[in-house]
């Protein structure tokens, strides 16, 4: 279920091209299986604390990769302001 919310998030992200490549659902599966985090880890009390970290650190990892163009292009802007 998490995995599929990723995948749709991701396919369907209206960030701009050139901060974030186009990702297709088979390179996203492929590295949530990576990572182990195609198949959602539960215990008696829901979501694995383990399994949630690792989520968030894929997410936190995807993320940075899939902003790297902007955040370049802005620290670029900001220090010509300088």
């Amino acid at each position: 279920m998490v995995g599929a919310a990723l995948l749709w998030h991701y396919v369907n992200a209206d960030d701009d091209e050139e901060a974030a490549p186009e990702i297709t659902p088979s390179e996203l599966r492929s590295d949530l299986e990576k990572k182990d985090l195609v198949n959602v880890k539960r215990d008696e009390r829901g979501i694995e604390p383990a399994y949630f970290i690792r989520l968030l650190q894929f997410i936190g990892e995807t993320n940075k990769a899939r902003t790297a163009g902007s955040r370049e292009k802005s620290v670029k802007i900001r220090r010509e302001h300088y």
